[in-house]
């Protein structure tokens, strides 16, 4: 069994996620702070990989729903998050899977599995059994990516704000061939736009 899962994720005008060397760059407006902090607060985990955790330092934690406070859910192959990280602050459960067994994190719980066992789909059976119904997954690209090749999401929300990043920046998505993706529904959101992509056309 599998939790519900919800992706979501800001882009800009021209696909990318962050600027060159994965520098941070604010994309959502504050009407979409606020749907994403509605999608936190729904969730039981919130989950992000490494590079997010590096590059970004984000709390996951919920603003203005009550107070609830998500398991924070981080994908470390090889740990490599600083002790430092706002995820390991202490305020909230954390879970770090990993296939790295020579290091320690304090104010975590590591979940060590073989290399060949760190799947998508064993992280989210873990955390079935663990009490995750729902878990929102906020990328980045690499994490996204693994979800969208494993097939287990069940909605996809894509922010675009109304910004250009300079080229070299992080692209939300790297094919190959052409693919062609279906829309649920667009709509905009203060002065930007919220897509949900249909699952069936990104599998």
């Amino acid at each position: 069994m599998f939790p519900v899962v919800t992706i979501n994720v800001a882009q800009s005008l021209n696909g990318f996620v962050a600027g060159p060397e994965g520098k941070r760059v604010i994309i959502s407006n504050s009407e979409d702070l606020e749907r994403v902090d509605g999608l936190r607060a729904t969730s039981d985990a919130i989950l992000v990989g490494a590079n997010t955790v590096m590059l970004d330092n984000p709390e996951l934690s919920v603003r203005n729903h009550g107070g609830k406070k998500p398991l924070r859910v981080i994908l470390d192959r090889r740990l490599r998050i600083s002790q430092s990280s706002r995820v390991l602050d202490g305020t909230s459960t954390t879970l770090v899977y990993t296939a790295e067994t020579s290091r320690r994190l304090e104010n975590c719980v590591l979940v060590t599995l073989p290399d060949e066992k760190l799947t998508v789909k064993n992280i989210l059976s873990d955390l079935y059994a663990r009490g995750v119904r729902n878990l929102l997954v906020e990328g980045g690209p690499n994490v996204i990516r693994q979800f969208l090749e494993a097939g287990v999401y069940d909605r996809f929300f894509i922010f675009i704000g109304n910004i250009i990043i300079p080229e070299g920046g992080v692209p939300l998505f790297m094919y190959e061939k052409e693919r062609r993706l279906a829309y649920s529904f667009v709509s905009t959101l203060g002065d930007g736009i919220l897509i949900k992509l249909n699952r069936d056309s990104l599998l």
